[in-house]
């Protein structure tokens, strides 16, 4: 009987390290990606911004363009 209560406790603890282990490897992917995901997000907002600027050039470029 004690045995068979030792292994059942032994299954249930394996169990646990292993999806404790599986959070810890998941949550630090995660993290990961939420990093990377910062930095694509700065570099396009960058690159938004640069895109606005070519904009207003062109549009301003086209506008004088027109006027002549």
């Amino acid at each position: 009987m004690n045995l068979k209560i030792n292994i059942n406790f032994l299954e249930k603890y394996l169990a646990y390290l292993v999806n404790d282990f599986e959070y810890k490897r998941m949550t630090e992917k995660y993290e990961k990606l939420d990093v990377e995901y910062k930095r694509i997000t700065e570099n396009l907002k960058e690159y938004d911004l640069m895109a606005d600027v070519d904009d207003q050039r062109f549009h301003h470029f086209r506008s004088t363009v027109n006027r002549i």
